[in-house]
C-alpha cells in the first residue's frame, strides 16, 4: 500500500510542477516582451524627434503616429506630435494632440502655455473660465480615486463603530466628517464628469468643412467650419457625427473622418 500511494503523490505533483514552470516561463516572456516593446517605442520616439529637429515635420508627424501602435500615449508624445503637425500645416491635428495632452496632464504649465500659444496663432478663442474651472485641474480618474478612498474610509469607520460602544464614541466625529467629505467628493466627481461630457470633444481637421442638415452626402450644407474648430459630438450614425458648435449654437452632421476625437 505504501509504494502506490507515493507513486500517486508523484503523479499528482508532476503536472503541478510543469504548470508552475509554464507560468514562470510565460511571466518571464511577458516581462522581456514588454521591455522590448518599450525599447522599440523609445527608439521610434527618438527617431521622430530627430526628424523634427532636422526640419522634416511632415515625416516626423508620420513617425510619431507609429510610436505606439496599441494607442498608448504620453504628454511628451502628444506635445511633440502637435508641434510636428503645426509645422507641417496641419493646425487641426496640432490642436487635437495638445488637447489630448491637456486631458493627460491638466496641471502641466507647459501644456497650458503651448495650448494658449497655438490658439492665439490660429485665432481660436479659449474656453471662457467659469465657476467650476477648478474641477478641470484634476483628471476624472483622480477625482474617482479621491471619492473612492473617502467612501472606503467612511465604511471602515462605520464598521469600527460596530465593534464596541467605546470605539463608537471615539470615532463618531471622524465618521460624520468623513461621510460629509465622501458625499462632497462624490458630488464633485459627478460635476466633473458632467462638465467633461458637455465640453467639446472633437476637433475639425480640414478647413472649410461643410456641416450638413442630415447624415447624407447629398444633404444641404447649412454652414462650414474652419480647421481647428472644437465641436461637441451629440450623436453618430453610419460613419457620420452629429456635432454642436456651442459658441454659435448650431447643429449639423459631418463625416467621422473629418474630425479627430479627444478619446479615439
Amino acid at each position: 500500500m505504501g509504494p502506490p500511494a507515493r507513486l500517486a503523490d508523484q503523479t499528482v505533483r508532476t503536472p503541478n510542477a510543469w504548470f508552475r514552470f509554464v507560468q514562470l516561463f510565460c511571466l518571464i516572456l511577458g516581462l522581456v516582451g514588454g521591455r522590448l516593446v518599450a525599447a522599440d517605442g523609445e527608439a521610434a520616439f527618438d527617431a521622430a524627434n530627430r526628424l523634427l529637429a532636422q526640419g522634416h515635420p511632415a515625416e516626423a508627424a508620420r513617425a510619431y503616429a507609429g510610436v505606439s501602435p496599441d494607442g498608448a500615449t504620453s504628454v511628451a508624445l502628444e506635445r511633440n506630435w502637435a508641434q510636428a503637425c503645426y509645422q507641417s500645416q496641419q493646425p487641426g491635428l496640432a490642436l487635437l494632440h495638445l488637447r489630448r495632452a491637456e486631458r493627460l496632464a491638466p496641471r502641466d504649465e507647459s501644456v497650458r502655455s503651448d495650448l494658449a500659444l497655438l490658439r492665439s496663432k490660429l485665432g481660436t478663442p479659449a474656453p471662457a473660465p467659469d465657476d467650476l474651472q477648478f474641477l478641470r485641474s484634476l483628471r476624472l480618474d483622480e477625482w474617482a480615486w479621491l471619492a473612492l478612498i473617502a467612501v472606503w474610509l467612511w465604511f471602515a469607520l462605520l464598521f469600527a463603530a460596530k465593534l464596541s460602544p467605546r470605539l463608537r464614541t471615539a470615532v463618531s466625529g471622524f465618521t460624520l466628517g468623513t461621510g460629509l467629505v465622501a458625499m462632497v467628493l462624490c458630488g464633485l466627481l459627478a460635476a466633473a464628469y458632467a462638465g467633461q461630457s458637455g465640453a467639446p470633444d472633437a476637433v475639425v481637421l480640414a478647413g472649410d468643412t461643410p456641416v450638413r442638415q442630415s447624415p447624407l452626402e447629398e444633404a444641404k450644407a447649412t454652414f462650414t467650419v474652419p480647421a481647428a474648430t472644437e465641436l461637441r459630438v451629440r450623436d453618430q450614425k453610419d460613419g457620420w457625427l452629429m456635432v454642436e458648435d456651442a459658441g454659435a449654437q448650431r447643429f449639423g452632421w459631418l463625416k467621422q473622418a473629418q474630425v479627430g476625437r479627444l478619446v479615439p
